[in-house]
């Protein structure tokens, strides 16, 4: 057989792929962009050159001292505890366990000795007991500079 046969052979043998059906166009839809490579790319920081501070003048605000009663009337109705101290002691647990009613405590201060005026637990004046309709009170006799003893008036 000559070459020419025998490839016609062949081919006539083996059976010959069925031409593909043409495949149906299919239009590709672009990929969603991705988000990391279509960022927008960051520009390069731009530099803030500092500027000197402005200020008002300092006599262009009211000062507090100019407000007078103004700045005053916001702490009238803060209210404060007042103590007054007679005097103090110390006692043991069994004697303060024996007191009675009529029990007699000792102080370390004189009758008649001015008693010490406490604002908020910071001395604050001095003064002397009185008794005004059936109740005690207080008579103011010496105010007290932050309270180390030294008076104002």
């Amino acid at each position: 057989m000559s070459e020419a046969m025998a490839d016609e052979s062949l081919n006539e043998a083996s059976p010959q792929p069925e031409e593909a059906a043409p495949q149906p166009l299919v239009e590709e839809t672009p990929a969603a962009p991705d988000v990391e490579t279509n960022a927008p790319q960051p520009e390069p920081e731009e530099v803030i050159q500092p500027r000197k501070a402005q200020f008002e003048p300092l006599g262009s605000t009211p000062s507090p001292a100019s407000k007078g009663a103004n700045s005053m009337e916001m702490l009238l109705d803060v209210p404060m505890g007042v103590t007054v101290e007679l005097g103090r002691t110390t006692m043991a647990v069994q004697e303060v366990l024996d007191l009675q009613s009529g029990s007699v405590i000792e102080l370390d201060h004189l009758a008649g000795e001015a008693v010490d005026i406490f604002i908020n637990n910071h001395l604050l004046a001095k003064g002397e007991v009185v008794v005004v309709d059936d109740r005690f009170g207080v008579r103011v006799t010496q105010i007290l500079a932050n309270g180390n003893g030294k008076g104002l008036h």
